[in-house]
């Protein structure tokens, strides 16, 4: 009887365990660089510069969850600041930050998604200089 409640007790906090730790991993936050997402390009005083690396940060989920939806979300016109964006993630609602306007963008490479339940949950992209970041024409060399 005795082995029979400590099996019992034991059972009972892995149970606990397995179901605290999900909950415990789905509020950190993390940064990462995304290479490889849209292409985008912004003007600079030196000419068209292009890339293909994002900044992504966020807090309730996971790099590859962001890295999932910006590969959508970066393609979309670029409206303006704080404009909805179509087809994000259901349940989230997602922006596109401000953009200087002398950088004239074309898509929203630059935007955050928040969940709607739970608020606390969030991602956001931006661009980062990366080792694709180029001129558009490079000039070309005697």
């Amino acid at each position: 009887m005795r082995l029979l409640t400590v099996s019992a007790l034991v059972a009972a906090l892995v149970m606990s365990a397995a179901t605290a730790t999900p909950a415990v991993a789905r509020y950190k936050s993390f940064t990462c660089v995304f290479t490889g997402g849209p292409r985008y390009t912004y003007s600079t005083p030196n000419g068209d510069w292009t890339s293909t690396t994002y900044f992504l940060d966020g807090f309730g989920t996971t790099c590859t969850y962001a890295r999932t939806w910006v590969r959508q979300l970066a393609k979309q016109p670029y409206r303006g600041a704080n404009k909805p964006l179509r087809h994000g993630p259901a349940g989230w609602r997602c922006l596109s930050k401000d953009i200087f306007a002398s950088l004239h963008p074309v898509t929203a490479w630059s935007g955050v998604c928040q969940n709607r339940k739970d608020t606390r949950r969030v991602f956001s992209w931006r661009e980062q200089s990366g080792y694709d970041e180029r001129p558009v024409d490079p000039p070309t060399t005697p």
